[in-house]
């Protein structure tokens, strides 16, 4: 396989559209070191430029400096993998997804469409499958909460929230792409054309907030934190996903890590001081983490500049997995938080 056009990425970020970051942006520290030097869109192909990445060393979180300004970073999302429409052609793919959803009924009592319907002596056939299917963030979460009012920042096309709202769930979603809002609304869905901003104009109150890899795009992190918090009910719950600074696997990989996306992701925080600010901000936190090897395979991807996975990577991931044993979520890749707020 031949390897990808490098001439978009090759492009400088214009100098007129970048701006300085002197402080951390989740503590405000100013004391730092350089972790990582031009590194580049590896992971899409679609955002110019070179990018230094630093290490804040009180709070142990990365950030880009410099970084876009937030009138130019649209470009960066050009063709960025969430805000396009999945049509389901394929008759295969189109009864492996029937077939998912017949396991999440089983399993979790979650209904969802299109379904299989299996007869009740024959669903512990479904068990065998277990493994098989990925469980989606937030699904499982869901199902152990009583329906009511959720919103899902950053809800691109509108994947989760459809099955938010299959679910049983009054669902809302926030999103900033045009298009991503436009196919959501195809499907049938309440969703607002608008950046994480707009929660401040918000007067109704939620039983969930769902963000999944939203907050590490953000300006100003903790004002987006504050934000979440602000629509929440009393006793309501944040269901936040992102990568972790201080994965294991990223200093396994350094520049070619999966969890670095320049120039979409701003600022990555340490999972383990993300929890302390969570819980300073009145959330009893439950931390997780749900390891995957394809996070790793991507990685091993962007190694060899390379825009699809290839076996090799999948064997290589699944050896560094049993390699580099993660229990701990302080050290995961990618960490899953239910935040619930305390009334």
């Amino acid at each position: 396989m031949s390897n990808p056009d490098t001439a978009l990425i090759d492009q400088a970020w214009p100098a007129a559209d970048l701006e300085a970051v002197h402080t951390c942006p989740f503590c405000g520290s100013s004391a730092r070191r350089l972790a990582y030097g031009d590194v580049q869109d590896w992971a899409f192909y679609c955002a110019p430029g070179k990018w230094n990445y630093w290490d804040c060393s009180d709070c142990q979180a990365l950030y880009l400096d410099p970084r876009p300004t937030a009138q130019s970073i649209d470009r960066a999302y050009s063709t960025y993998y969430t805000h396009g429409q999945r049509a389901l052609t394929r008759i295969a793919q189109v009864f492996k997804t029937a077939l998912r959803n017949a396991c999440y009924l089983h399993w979790f009592g979650i209904k969802l469409r299109p379904r299989l319907y299996f007869p009740a002596w024959a669903a512990p056939l479904l068990d065998r499958l277990a493994g098989r299917f990925i469980i989606p963030f937030g699904l499982q979460e869901l199902a152990q909460m009583q329906a009511g009012s959720l919103l899902d920042l950053g809800c691109g096309s509108g994947d989760f929230l459809l099955q938010a709202q299959q679910a049983g769930w009054q669902a809302l979603g926030i999103d900033l792409d045009n298009r991503a809002c436009e196919v959501a609304r195809g499907k049938g869905l309440r969703v607002i054309n608008a950046g994480v901003e707009h929660l401040a104009e918000l007067e109704e109150k939620f039983d969930c907030l769902f963000c999944s890899h939203i907050l590490e795009h953000t300006y100003d992190p903790n004002r987006v934190l504050q934000l979440m918090k602000a629509v929440l009910k009393p006793g309501g719950k944040i269901l936040l996903s992102l990568p972790n600074a201080q994965s294991v696997f990223r200093y396994h990989f350094n520049k070619d890590w999966r969890g670095l996306e320049a120039p979409r992701h701003l600022a990555i925080p340490a999972a383990s001081s993300l929890k302390r600010q969570l819980e300073e901000l009145g959330f009893e936190v439950q931390a997780s983490l749900r390891h995957s090897i394809f996070t790793s395979a991507e990685s091993f991807q962007i190694r060899r500049r390379a825009q699809s996975l290839s076996p090799q990577d999948l064997r290589l991931a699944q050896a560094l997995s049993e390699e580099l044993p993660v229990s701990d979520y302080s050290v995961a890749d990618f960490v899953h938080f239910s935040c619930r707020l305390r009334a």
